[in-house]
Formats: C-alpha cells, structure tokens, sequence
C-alpha cells in the first residue's frame, strides 16, 4: 500500500485541471536587533501552512495581501506546537479585556504574518483530492460551487455518496481516503455534511454543529451557539454580538453568504459582507457601507484609518476660510455647514469623517461654538515649507514656487495627497499650459 500523502505537497501528480493557485500563510518573528518586519533576512520562519484558496473574485484582494506584512500576536501568547487557529483564538480570549494596543508593542515582542502562493491539488474554492458526483445529474465536480457555476440546478450535498480520486481517478463512496492509492482526500471530513477539505486546521479547523445543521468553523469548546442568531460564535465575543439574522447575500458583491466557504464579517452597522469584499472596499479608499453609509472600518482598521484622516485633514491648506457649505453626517444624520474642504469633512457631533456636501434647503445646526480641527493656514511661507518638507528639494528648486499662483496650485495638489514629486511637477506643468 502506497504512503498516506496530502493534496497541497504533491499537487505535480496530477494534471493541471486538478489543480488551482493558494495562499500559504508565513509566521516568522524577527532576529535580535531587527529595525523591520519588511527584511527577509531578518526573519526567524516559525511555521507555514495552506491558509487559502484564490478564486477570480478575491484574486485582486490576494494580491494586495502578498505585499502586506500583519502582527499577528504577541509572542509571549505563541505556541508552534498547536494549531495557528487555536493558538490565534487564545490569545484574543486572554488579551479581549487588557491588550487594546498590542500592535504598537517593539517588533521584538511580536509575531508576524505575510504570505505567499503555491499550487494545490483541488478548485478555487476547496484544497481537497477528490471530485464529488452529483446525485442529480451524476456529473463529477471538485465542489458543489464548480457544479452550481456550471449546471441550472442545485448541488444536494448532504446527498453525495460517490467520490472520484484525482490521482488515481478510481470512482468510490465517498471516504477520506482513497481505496486505491491512499491519498488523503482532506485532513478534515465531515460524514454529515459530505464535507471534506484538506486546507488543514491551522487555518480552518470545523465541526459539525446540530443547531446550525451545518460545520462551523472553530472548536466546540470556544465556541457557543446563538439560538437567535442561528449561528455560531467564538466565546470571547458571543456576549457582545448584537443578534442579526444571517444574510442570504453579501451586500457588496451581492454573493451568496450562507452556503459560502468564504470568511464573513457582521458590519458595526449590522449589514454582512465576505471579508475580502470588506477589505477590497478599503483598499479602493471606499469607507462607508454600501448600504447605509455608516463608516466602514472595523477594530484595527478603524484606528489606523482614522488616524491617517485625522492627519491629512490637519496638514491640508484652508484654501477657503470664509467659505461654508451645508453637509450631513452619515453616522448621526445631523446637518450643519462645514468650513470648505476639498475633502474630508468632520462631523463634530460623533468625530468621524463621514459627511456629505448636501442641499441647503433643510435644517442646519450651528456649530460654531463645537469644537473643529484645524487646518493649515494658507501662506506662501507654509506652502514652500510644505513642499520642502514633503519632497526633500533644496532651496534652489524651491525658489520657482516662491510664487503666489504656483503656490495656490501647489496646495491643491498637497491636499490631493500627491506624494511623488514627479507626478508633482507633471501636474504643477499641466496647470500651467491649461493658463
């Protein structure tokens, strides 16, 4: 009898159309002394393993993770010995109460996350070594998906019983194991659900749960069932989650939720999306909800986001200080005018910048006894230090915007963000010709 082997480390033994691109997940911590996350020569690898597959919808967010380096916890809460999801949901059960900041600690006391692609045997949605048949029409699909993208009818997958091995390509009942050549189908198989996934618990550990009459993601003992709900959760934030039926769809890409294999995340506002919907969405700078309009920004994100608005919206030039406009806020649904912003305009009232420019034909607050932040005073001396500051010219360069047109250009085009100084310049020309 062949040895046991695993899908994702032997995927050359199969043809291409068995095969699909995935994620793997790199833990690492840092060697004494190291100043970045960013240096690979400074990186102690802990652990690797399957975390993701790439489908066409998530290939762009894929990417934008490859380049991104993320703290993962703090490295006193780390064991290489168990299950990085485990290991992961521990950590937050201990620090949920007292470790808010814990990014921000030394990079010596941190563990660390990036990753990278490979190949494995299985679709864009499951890493798994078998086709499953369809009781319905009997045509073999590596996943109930595959076969609903290309058939008019539903997968019944608590009805499958016949498995086709990738390998080998024997037909069988459906197992976790090859009755031929004994691959392994998938570390995980679930005789109820027919489901079988060799992704590995590192990442996706499940079990079967009776009251969602479905696998779950997690384990059973951190895990406690929302009756209201339908659904589970990790018990360190069952206590705080607000009741929300599951959604059929995602209300970004209008997907299906329920029955998808992909991560999901309730919204502060309550809506659902897929969380590579959530993360697209940030990455294209789009930070309210397609639904309501609330801010978008969750935990982290929130602070960072939040964070970097606060600083663009104070080192922007007041280009038009006695100028007002009437905005509303998306957050509380007050209407006030704003001093004139090119961008960014803040709501006193729940200090977020997530306000609209609106008609004046309604109700307006006065807020000029609140409390604004300020921006920078528009002054040719402010402009040149900018610039200077920002594009590190000397002062010779600096002499042709020594010039009160070319500096009122020059602060728009800061308040833009603009931080290339080629890009800078090409702009600061084509404003010049237009004249």
């Amino acid at each position: 009898m062949k040895p046991i082997i695993q899908t994702y480390k032997n995927s050359n033994e199969v043809g291409e159309c068995d095969r699909n691109n995935i994620v793997i997940s790199v833990i690492f911590e840092l060697k004494p002394g190291a100043k970045s996350k960013y240096e690979e020569e400074d990186q102690i690898i802990l652990k690797e393993f399957v975390s993701d597959t790439i489908s066409k919808e998530r290939e762009q967010f894929v990417n934008d993770e490859l380049k991104m380096v993320y703290h993962h916890m703090i490295k006193q809460y780390y064991d290489p010995n168990i299950d990085d999801y485990l290991c992961r949901m521990k950590f937050f059960e201990k620090s949920n109460e007292f470790e808010t900041n814990w990014p921000e600690r030394p990079l010596k006391d941190q563990i660390f996350i990036k990753y990278k692609t490979s190949k494995s045997v299985g679709c864009e949605h499951y890493v798994v070594g078998c086709d499953l048949q369809c009781p319905t029409c009997e045509k073999f699909y590596t996943c109930r998906m595959c076969h609903e993208e290309n058939e008019d009818h539903e997968f019944p997958r608590y009805d499958v019983t016949t498995v086709r091995c990738k390998y080998c390509r024997l037909v069988q009942p459906i197992g976790q194991y090859c009755k031929q050549c004994n691959v392994c189908f998938g570390v995980q198989y679930c005789e109820k659900c027919r489901l079988i996934c060799d992704m590995g618990t590192n990442q996706k550990p499940f079990y079967h749960c009776e009251k969602c009459g479905m696998c779950t993601i997690g384990y059973p003992d951190h895990d406690t069932h929302c009756d209201s709900c339908n659904q589970c959760y990790h018990n360190y934030q069952f206590e705080k989650h607000k009741c929300v039926k599951q959604a059929d769809s995602c209300a970004v890409c209008l997907g299906q939720m329920f029955n998808s294999n992909y991560a999901t995340i309730i919204l502060k506002c309550l809506h659902q999306v897929h969380f590579h919907c959530y993360k697209q969405l940030l990455a294209s700078n789009i930070l309210n909800c397609p639904v309501c309009k609330k801010f978008l920004p969750m935990d982290d994100d929130f602070k960072i986001i939040l964070q970097w608005q606060m600083k663009t919206f104070e080192n922007s030039f007041d280009l038009r200080p006695d100028e007002k406009v009437p905005v509303k806020c998306n957050e509380c649904q007050r209407s006030f005018y704003h001093p004139y912003r090119q961008q960014l305009y803040f709501c006193p009232f729940c200090t977020l910048f997530n306000c609209e420019i609106i008609d004046e034909n309604q109700d307006l607050i006065n807020i000029e006894h609140l409390e604004m932040p300020k921006m920078i005073e528009f002054t040719l001396e402010n402009v040149l230090k900018a610039i200077k500051t920002r594009f590190k010219i000397d002062e010779n360069e600096l002499q042709f915007y020594n010039d009160p047109y070319i500096a009122c250009i020059s602060a728009e085009l800061l308040n833009a963000g603009i931080e290339d100084y080629k890009v800078f310049q090409s702009a600061i020309q084509n404003y010049l010709l237009q004249e």
